[in-house]
């Protein structure tokens, strides 16, 4: 069911600035629809996390046109998502507050809800009651994870995700 619907696009974008002050990025026509898995792959400097940002609409085209589908949820993991935590929040209140909040957000959404997700990303125990200051890097990526595992996503964007993390497997349903 909606398999092959176009969820976001990119047309004729130009995108960021290089060291002289040039689009990074020119001419950037990509179409992303449903079912559809895709790995940027490239050197430091090339450009992905740009092309991410202007993606998630975070980051203005320089030129050409961003198109998103109306039915569009967009769950963001970010390379420095889990250090833009507050560090004197629990773990566990920061991950139901997010699933909870925005358009796509499940004011249903428990607790025990947020602590069965971050202890199947290896935050069992105390840990989720623990404030993210006293958390190691990669348990704060986990953290992180675990905000937008509970909010219904359709389209799911992941900027170096490994950088803290460990044998984690991903698989969404």
């Amino acid at each position: 069911k909606g398999i092959g619907e176009k969820l976001l696009s990119l047309e004729g974008a130009d995108i960021g600035y290089d060291a002289d002050g040039e689009p990074l990025l020119r001419g950037i026509d990509l179409t992303i629809n449903r079912g559809v898995k895709l790995i940027l792959r490239g050197p430091n400097g090339a450009g992905k996390s740009t092309l991410l940002a202007s993606l998630r609409g975070k980051l203005p085209l320089l030129q050409g046109k961003r198109v998103e589908n109306e039915k569009l949820r967009l769950g963001v993991f970010t390379q420095d998502l889990a250090q833009e935590l507050d560090v004197n929040a629990r773990g566990m209140d920061l991950v139901t507050e997010y699933a909870r909040e925005g358009k796509d957000g499940d004011f249903t959404v428990s607790n025990q809800d947020a602590r069965g997700v971050m202890g199947r990303l290896g935050l069992g125990d105390e840990k989720p009651l623990r404030k993210v200051g006293e958390l190691s890097g990669g348990e704060k990526a986990r953290v992180a994870l675990s905000m937008f595992a509970l909010k219904a996503s359709n389209l799911l964007m992941l900027d170096e995700p490994s950088n803290h993390l460990v044998s984690c497997i991903f698989v969404l349903s």
